[in-house]
């Protein structure tokens, strides 16, 4: 039985978000480049059985759960182009405010509301898991049964689902996270294959 956890987490300052066409941005050509900072937390546990009940007859596992969230910070327009340089909306620049669904209407001058654009809260938090089961039972000399089964389930939550301000959406919450994963509906497959040796 083998275990291999790992856990990692990753900041980025500037995570590109989207482009929007704007004539107002001389700076960059037309257009406003939208960036925000990333914190991204991810858990996954590489899970390895083994067993080998005879010499004729053996077992093998693979499982491969991964949790995954992504909290995006203010979001923000580049400079001018060749810089790593923002203005962060609603603090250097412009006005943002959050919508009902949980999207930013920016107005990236802050006096002309009827050339706002929107942007989608970007948080996100990813479940799934990855499976494969192996029993291999050789039942005479040179032919072998094979019985397999896969298992996969994803599931994808986002700062624009109707309860994602209650659920915590953007942040990694272990418990929480793993209950959710399990809730989720499977994909299975099943597998069966037979060699048979003529002349043992």
């Amino acid at each position: 039985i083998r275990f291999g956890p790992s856990i990692s987490r990753r900041l980025t300052e500037a995570q590109y978000v989207t482009s929007v066409a704007d004539p107002r941005a001389i700076e960059t050509f037309g257009r406003r480049y939208i960036f925000a900072g990333l914190e991204q937390t991810t858990f996954s546990l590489d899970t390895r059985v083994n067993v080998t009940f005879s010499p004729t007859l053996s077992f093998q596992l693979y499982a491969q759960p991964l949790l995954s969230s992504g909290d995006y910070g203010l979001l923000k327009e580049l400079r001018a182009p060749g810089t790593f340089e923002f203005n962060v909306y609603g603090q250097d620049v412009g006005t943002i405010t959050q919508e009902a669904d949980g999207s930013y209407r920016i107005d990236p001058v802050g006096n002309d509301p009827d050339r706002s654009f929107v942007i989608r809260d970007q948080d996100f938090n990813v479940r799934s898991i990855l499976g494969n089961a192996v029993l291999r039972w050789e039942w005479r000399a040179g032919s072998t049964l094979y019985l397999v089964w896969q298992q996969a389930r994803e599931g994808r939550v986002t700062g624009m689902d109707p309860n994602a301000r209650h659920n915590g959406v953007g942040r990694l919450d272990f418990g929480r996270d793993a209950r959710e994963l399990l809730d989720i509906e499977p994909d299975n497959i099943f597998a069966l294959k037979i060699n048979y040796w003529l002349s043992p």
